[in-house]
């Protein structure tokens, strides 16, 4: 997803970083934000369910 334009002087640790930011990183912000849509849809419906009725 993200590419790095600018040259490193140190194009070694670079790709790295790279792979680790591709491998765990990615994955727990997939995760976290798959987590944030349940509960901010859990929010929504919890709010509408709550103001139908009144």
């Amino acid at each position: 997803m993200l590419k790095f334009a600018s040259p490193s002087t140190n194009p070694n640790s670079h790709s790295i970083i790279i792979f680790i930011f591709c491998g765990d990183i990615s994955k727990t912000v997939l995760l976290l934000f798959i987590l944030f849509l349940i509960l901010s849809i859990s929010i929504l419906s919890l709010e509408v369910l709550t103001v139908e009725p009144l």
